[in-house]
């Protein structure tokens, strides 16, 4: 082994608190996908595209549901990985993945669902909200 090789050796509160600054971070994430959950719906219930904030307001919904919710989804299940994971190492481990394939799907449909309002809007020669195909999918 190198000389020049330290080993950093951290004391149980150091630990501690850093096991309790995740367990914060994961509390506030909690929070917000709450938050995210119900203000959401609302803005685009209420939106209206017409108006000169309107799309920037279902941009603001987009990306509550989309990358918003899927950095908080993450935070929690790696928070509760932290307190959890020495009991169920394997479980925790799984829902880990498992909340990182869901939240690389929460950010690819609201780019979608993005990306599909900005090409109605730019096209309105096309009359697409009229169309009954269109709105039923």
């Amino acid at each position: 082994m190198p000389d020049n090789m330290s080993f950093e050796t951290r004391t149980a509160t150091e630990a501690e608190s850093s096991a309790m600054t995740i367990q914060k971070w994961g509390s506030l994430a909690s929070f917000l996908m709450a938050a995210a959950y119900l203000v959401a719906p609302l803005i685009y219930l209420m939106g209206d595209l017409r108006t000169s904030f309107g799309p920037l307001s279902y941009d603001l919904a987009d990306f509550l549901y989309g990358p918003l919710w899927a950095a908080s989804l993450v935070t929690v299940v790696f928070a509760l990985r932290e307190r959890f994971g020495e009991l169920a190492p394997r479980r925790m481990n799984t829902a880990l993945l498992a909340a990182f394939a869901a939240a690389a799907m929460f950010v690819a449909v609201a780019g979608i669902r993005s990306s599909n309002r900005h090409y109605h809007m730019s096209h309105p020669d096309l009359a697409l909200e009229m169309s009954t195909p269109v709105l039923v999918v």
